[in-house]
């Protein structure tokens, strides 16, 4: 995850530079509803998230990138996970703590990105993965962790600042499949509503 939060990083920041030469004579925060479209654009940015995992409320921390065609379509990656661990206790009364991470493809669909304030639907495709471990490490119990499938559709309202700025708020919902029956937690207990909020730099 670290990886990817440095590559996203780092065409943040490409992304910046040209955006910043192709906007130099471009005013901020207009409704740009009858300028040119853009054939390619792109952005990139960290994303916040609120998520309910297990009967549990944590937040998320994590980035993304993307590529917009058209200023309609638009063809990225991201990566998220918890920023501190959940409870979890099993059948026999052990605790432990539960972490969860994914890294996969988002797909974007802006069918206004040219306007000031628009929306955008999202569906986030992912490997994810659910790691749980005992709280008390001296207690002889065995961290357990197990890969799974991660659907996660959503929509979001955004409003273009600056020509190179833009925030962007959302709602959702996470659907875990395959989670290991084996485990004290299930697909269900893993699926829940989500909330972000995120900043994109980029041209649009």
């Amino acid at each position: 995850m670290k990886i990817l939060i440095s590559m996203t990083l780092f065409i943040a920041i490409s992304l910046t530079l040209h955006a910043q030469e192709s906007a130099a004579s471009a005013t901020a925060a207009i409704d740009t509803n009858t300028s040119t479209h853009n054939l390619v654009g792109g952005f990139a940015g960290p994303v916040f998230k609120y998520v309910s995992h297990n009967g549990e409320s944590g937040a998320m921390l994590g980035g993304h990138a993307a590529i917009v065609l058209k200023d309609r379509y638009g063809f990225g990656v991201g990566s998220y996970g918890l920023t501190s661990d959940l409870k979890e206790t099993d059948e026999n009364g052990n605790e432990y703590n539960l972490y969860t991470g994914s890294l996969g493809l988002e797909l974007h669909y802006l069918p206004n990105a040219n306007r000031l304030m628009h929306w955008m639907g999202t569906l986030y495709v992912a490997r994810a993965e659910v790691q749980i471990n005992p709280k008390d490490v001296n207690s002889g119990l065995k961290s357990k962790s197990d890969p799974y499938f991660l659907l996660s559709p959503s929509v979001h309202f955004e409003l273009n600042v600056t020509p190179v700025l833009m925030v962007n708020a959302g709602i959702g919902y996470h659907m875990a499949i395959g989670v290991d029956d084996g485990l004290s937690v299930s697909g269900k207990d893993m699926s829940g509503l989500t909330i972000s909020a995120s900043l994109a730099i980029g041209w649009f």
